[in-house]
């Protein structure tokens, strides 16, 4: 999300979800937000205002559930190799 904020600075846009969802474009789609932990998911994912309403229920639904079914267009498969740390900055 920090790229995001940077981007619409670059771009001269203000620093609001809508408008980092459209600088993000399809790009939303291939951040691994429901490989997150409930936790990281709340703090970092919700708080950016990216996700739509039924998003941000389809996610937590997927993560309370442990499901591995796909998310909408979301990638839910989890990066290989090393383990993920998570930056909770907005």
């Amino acid at each position: 999300m920090k790229w995001a904020s940077g981007e619409c600075k670059r771009q001269g846009l203000h620093d609001t979800g809508t408008n980092r969802r459209y600088v993000l474009g399809d790009a939303l789609y291939q951040i691994r937000i429901p490989t997150m932990s409930m936790e990281a998911y709340s703090q970092v994912a919700v708080k950016s205002g990216v996700l739509t309403d039924s998003e941000q229920l389809a996610i937590f639904k997927h993560l309370a559930s442990g499901s591995v079914e796909p998310v909408q267009n979301f990638v839910t498969k989890p990066r290989k190799g090393k383990q993920i740390y998570y930056n909770h900055r907005v």
